[in-house]
Order: structure tokens, then C-alpha cells, then sequence
């Protein structure tokens, strides 16, 4: 089951909308990448014949009713810019991040139902009406399953590629879309949204990188192999929401059938932790503050097991395993954040919604 027993010795075609991730989910990739065989090579066209690795905040308590990011931010606590960002949910069962500034906020992802997604985000003391649109990342049921229901409530715009759209057969009368293109950054407010290609089983799956006022917060989940564009744009990230799906021994030795295990640990499928892992150490930058481990199996991870590995190589980053049971606390990314370092929160004001 290990990716490194596979054999990466053959050179991979540039890809085509007909042979790459989003076209043939049996196409593998076989190019050697530096000193990890199971990084890939892909760029915003697709894939490329290059053989060489680019080298490359703090908990928020809540006050229920109060949009904390907002309130915060007006109090005066930090000068500095930042992004708000939390794990709504994330697992097989449904996946929802949110990433604001204060004033807009936008989702990856709208796997939870419409109720789930508001109940939690008010927990958090985060309003609905900061949501100023949903980007899809692929067609999977956990990605999209409250999908209609909450952009069709809240009038939300969905940013989707015209295959994934399709792939969804979802009514595109339901909810209002606009088409998402790999490369061409999107203007949310003050908020920049750039989708990215990735190597899933899925029509045209996307990762993204979420930028305010040079902030960056990347969500790079459901990746069978990481790629060139995946490396280069993790390396620019303060925060990231990082694959840790599963942990080889357990899947291998698990009651999944052979034909599902095959699945997830193919390049079309899922990071192993170990290859997150490696990830995280050849990517990171040194200003990276917070890593969230994204979309653990139930049945082939362990928390617990996937938090103590990457601590080991942690350094000043915080590390926090996402759950697919509840959200996770609001964490504030910004130049000033230091990991680790839990904020000195000033009492709220009365926040003033959008």
C-alpha cells in the first residue's frame, strides 16, 4: 500500500482535458520528483514533463450573538491585517470551511446542511450574513450536499467549474453560479480566491488559496498526489487546511475491500498522512502559523496519531486535527500570529452586522 513501493520511473504526458486528473481517474502519473516520488507536477494548464522540486492565530473565545472576527478586529487588539478562518466540519461525511476578514467571508465547500452550517457558525459568533459566496472544490456528495439549500436561502453565489457543475446534476436553476477557471483569481470584497487543479477522482477538482491584504489561507483536501501547483502554493500559505486522510497500516490492514483501498491510496485518491507529512516538511514556510489536518478517515486514521506525528516536526506552526463531528475554534491568521500563543481577547463590542 506504501506510494513509495510504486514505480515512478516512467515520464508523465502533459495533460490534456481528456487525460488528466479531471479526465481519466485511471490515468496515473509516473514522474520521479526530486527526493519525494509521490509529489506530481502539475500547473495551471495541467501537468508538465519537469523533473526538478520547486524548493521552495490565535483561539478566539466567543460571545454567542457577537461576530467576533468583526468585533475584534473594530476593538482595536492588533494592527496588523489578518483572516479569520475555521473547519466547520471536514471527514467523508462533510466538508465546510470558512475564511473572512471581518466584513465578507466566503466557504470552501458546503457539505453541511444549510440549518448545520448557520447552527455552527453562530456558535462561533460568526452571521450568515458575512458569506458573500461558496466556492465548489468537486462534485462529491460530502462537498455539495447543502449546497442548493444554502445558496439558494441566502442567495449566495457559486463559484464552480462548468464540469463540475455539470457532474453535480444538480438543477443550475436551483442556486445562482458563475463559472470558476483554474488560474484567475476572484474578487470577493476585499477577499482574493484563486482555484487550482489537483489530482482527484472527481470531473474538474480544485484546491484554493484565499488571500486578504496579503494574508493567505490555503485548502488543499481530497489530493491523491500532491503536485507542483499544490507545493508552490502551500508555500505561500499563513494558514492551511492540509489532506491527512489516512494512515497506511490502518488501511491496509482494515476491512475495506481491495478495490477501495486501491482507491484511496491512488493518485486520484487521498494524502496518507505520511505523505502529508512530507508535504508539510519540504512546503512549509517559515511564516506559516497554523496547520489544520484536514479530512481524516474514521475507519483508517486516528487523531490522535495523525496530531503526534506532525508535532514532531511542528516548530512555531500550531497544529490542529479538524473534526468531522463539530467545528473547530475560529483561529486568527496574520502576520503578528504566533502559534501556540493563546490571543488576550478585549471584551466585545457590540458588533455592527454587514
Amino acid at each position: 500500500m506504501s506510494r513509495q513501493a510504486k514505480n515512478y520511473s516512467q515520464a508523465v504526458p502533459a495533460l490534456t482535458p481528456s487525460n488528466g486528473p479531471a479526465g481519466n481517474p485511471d490515468t496515473k502519473s509516473r514522474t520521479i520528483c526530486g527526493m519525494h516520488p509521490q509529489f506530481l507536477f502539475c500547473g495551471i494548464g495541467g501537468l508538465s514533463q519537469r523533473s526538478q522540486i520547486i524548493n521552495l492565530s490565535e483561539n478566539l473565545s466567543c460571545t454567542p450573538g457577537v461576530n467576533q472576527a468583526e468585533a475584534i478586529g473594530k476593538s482595536g487588539y492588533f494592527a496588523d491585517m489578518a483572516l479569520f478562518t475555521t473547519s466547520l466540519n471536514s471527514g467523508s461525511n462533510a466538508n465546510c470551511y470558512y475564511i473572512g476578514n471581518g466584513q465578507e467571508a466566503v466557504l470552501i465547500d458546503a457539505g453541511l446542511s444549510c440549518r448545520e452550517t448557520k447552527k455552527r457558525m453562530q456558535r462561533l459568533g460568526l452571521p450568515m450574513e458575512d458569506v458573500k459566496a461558496i466556492f465548489v472544490s468537486h462534485e462529491h456528495s460530502d462537498h455539495i450536499r447543502g449546497l442548493a439549500g444554502l445558496a439558494g436561502k441566502y442567495q449566495l453565489p457559486v463559484y464552480i467549474t462548468p464540469r463540475t457543475l455539470q457532474a453535480t446534476k444538480l438543477s443550475a436553476g436551483r442556486f445562482f453560479h458563475l463559472p470558476l477557471l483554474p488560474g484567475r483569481p476572484v474578487q470577493v470584497g476585499d477577499l482574493t480566491v484563486t482555484a487550482f487543479p489537483k489530482w482527484h477522482d472527481a470531473a474538474d477538482p480544485q484546491s484554493f488559496v484565499v488571500e486578504g491584504q496579503g494574508i493567505r489561507v490555503g485548502v488543499f483536501t481530497d489530493i491523491g498526489a500532491p503536485c507542483e501547483e499544490v507545493l508552490r502554493h502551500f508555500g505561500s500559505c499563513h494558514a492551511a487546511f492540509l489532506e491527512a486522510n489516512y494512515d497506511e497500516k490502518l488501511l491496509e490492514e482494515g476491512t475495506y475491500p481491495a478495490f477501495l483501498k486501491s482507491r484511496i491510496s491512488s493518485e486520484h485518491g487521498h494524502l496518507s498522512n505520511q505523505q502529508a507529512l512530507a508535504l508539510f516538511r519540504v512546503g512549509r514556510p517559515a511564516f506559516m502559523s497554523h496547520l489544520f489536518l484536514a479530512h481524516l478517515s474514521q475507519h483508517n486514521n486516528c487523531p490522535q496519531l495523525v496530531g503526534q506525528l506532525f508535532s514532531h516536526y511542528a516548530g512555531q506552526t500550531e497544529i490542529i486535527v479538524a473534526s468531522r463531528f463539530q467545528e473547530t475554534a475560529l483561529y486568527r491568521i496574520g502576520h503578528g500570529a504566533h502559534a501556540g500563543q493563546p490571543a488576550q481577547v478585549p471584551a466585545t463590542p457590540q458588533a455592527d452586522y454587514v
